[in-house]
């Protein structure tokens, strides 16, 4: 087994990483050591006198076995680390252990540590409104340490408050619904959490209007907040949804079409709107594409092409209509999923020269396209039954190219 040590400011604790295996695979688990036993709030386990907490990570390739024999893996944990059962308090996480998120405030003699793991991909749900089903990976995990004692009272109390932490942060990220996307997600529908009280003054309240639970709140939202930037990629830019959205053609034999739209995506990224580019006719690498990975997940590209060309002058092949069709329906769902602020239809316009898809499909989403949600088409030969049903039409016009003399397409330029 390895170690790492993990800083935490809260007296009579101390926190690590360790590395060790289950059947061939690596697993890792926060352990947080206790300086004497204390009577803790696991929403696993209930009350209990424990002298170590933690939160264990196991990897994919083990969560089909861990379905079946759960209970078997929790007996097994604190044996493989050399702890006591009866004194150990463990949560269970698909979120990698790396990406812990910790978050520390303090006011004169009160301190609050909150060590987290968040995963929502696949898992985050509105408490209430989505219908109970089959449980996906993804949670998010709490270990709340104070320096002050807490009564059993308390204890319950800071359940309700860090809850309420938890879920004001995933609101400010706009974290959807894995289930119904136009929801915002309250939490995962797994998440838990242990309250670890300290040996300071006694508090009998901890809600947002005590000093502890200011505390309590600020901490579970800096540790959510870095665990999620971590994990899943997301960031702390609050998104706003658009409060109406047009439709925009950028057209014309001139470079700068799908440019002008990867420059608008980046703008909106910066504000936290999400946008969804489908490329059609296009099965190339483009430097897009990497270039998304960056401001994950705020730019989404998917590719409906092959590699070669589209002859103009020879019927279509049936794969080229097959991928400009599936395209369409990739885009339609995206445009109605309620994800995304923002759709760019990339060449689109092109496909449509090249018989790929038809008129009506285009003029199809137009009517279909949600109040709240931008559309943009990009692409030569825009006909004119399309342009009449924009708002914003665009021509790129080519005055002169550098093509002219020779100069072939370039990396970070062109592709």
């Amino acid at each position: 087994m390895r170690e790492r040590k993990i800083e935490i400011g809260v007296e009579g604790a101390e926190a690590k990483i360790i590395y060790h295996e289950l059947r061939g695979f690596e697993v890792k688990t926060l352990l947080v050591l206790l300086e004497s036993p204390r009577r803790v709030l696991s929403t696993m386990e209930g009350f209990k006198k424990v002298k170590f907490v933690g939160n264990h990570y196991d990897p994919p390739e083990l969560w089909d076995y861990l379905h079946e024999h759960f209970e078997e893996h929790r007996n097994w944990l604190p044996q493989a680390l050399g702890l006591p059962p009866e004194e150990s308090a463990f949560l269970f996480t698909g979120a990698d252990m790396d990406n812990l998120g910790v978050g520390e405030e303090s006011f004169e003699e009160l301190k609050v540590c909150c060590l987290a793991t968040a995963g929502v991909r696949s898992n985050a749900m509105r408490a209430g409104v989505d219908r109970a089903g089959s449980q996906s990976a993804g949670t998010i995990n709490l270990i709340l340490l104070t320096s002050a004692a807490l009564t059993d009272g308390a204890m319950a109390r800071a359940v309700i408050t860090a809850t309420e932490a938890k879920t004001s942060i995933l609101q400010d990220l706009d974290i959807r619904s894995s289930y119904n996307p136009r929801l915002q997600a309250t939490g995962t529908g797994t998440d838990n959490l242990i309250i670890v009280p300290g040996s300071g003054p006694l508090l009998t309240y901890t809600g947002g209007h005590s000093k502890i639970g200011e505390l309590i709140g600020v901490a579970v939202r800096k540790a959510v907040a870095e665990a999620l930037a971590k994990q899943e990629g997301i960031s702390g830019i609050a998104r706003r949804r658009l409060d109406r959205g047009y439709v925009q053609v950028y057209t014309g034999n001139g470079k700068g079409k799908t440019t002008a739209a990867l420059g608008l995506a980046l703008r909106a990224a910066g504000h936290g709107l999400k946008t969804y580019i489908g490329q059609f006719m296009k099965g190339q690498h483009y430097g897009e594409l990497e270039a998304a990975k960056l401001v994950k997940p705020y730019i989404t590209i998917e590719q409906y092409g092959r590699p070669g060309w589209v002859h103009v002058h020879k019927p279509p092949k049936e794969e080229d209509v097959r991928l400009a069709q599936e395209g369409l329906r990739k885009a339609r769902e995206a445009m109605l999923s309620g994800e995304y602020d923002i759709i760019v239809l990339d060449e689109i316009t092109t496909a449509y020269y090249f018989k790929l898809i038809s008129l009506e499909d285009m003029l199809e989403l137009v009517r279909s396209k949600p109040e709240d949600v931008e559309l943009i088409f990009t692409g030569r030969y825009a006909p004119q039954e399309l342009i009449e049903a924009a708002d914003l039409v665009t021509e790129m016009r080519e005055v002169k190219h550098y093509y002219q003399k020779g100069v072939k397409a370039r990396d970070g330029i062109e592709r």
